[in-house]
């Protein structure tokens, strides 16, 4: 992945609202890019973030995927929007 792994911006579809007294999330965020092929694929994954952090539904992301397989979800990684590195997947 750090040699062919390729980079694709994405837009986050669904994340769960936290409680207004929560100081963060532990949940499941989908989110939808486009890989190099032109097909429309959607992932999810779990992640945890701390309140002032934690993305919206609409907000942009960065994907980390592989190209040869963009259908295997265990070879996705999500970002936060603008990442331009593998570095900024780890």
């Amino acid at each position: 992945m750090i040699k062919e792994g390729k980079i694709a911006a994405a837009l986050i579809t669904d994340i769960p609202e936290i409680d207004p007294g929560s100081g963060g999330l532990i949940g499941t965020i989908t989110v939808k890019f486009t890989d190099i092929a032109g097909v429309d694929r959607w992932v999810q994954k779990t992640g945890q973030w701390k309140r002032l952090d934690l993305p919206k539904t609409g907000d942009a992301a960065t994907v980390l995927y592989d190209p040869q397989y963009p259908e295997n979800n265990s070879r996705i990684w999500i970002g936060p929007a603008g990442s331009t590195t593998i570095a900024d997947f780890t």
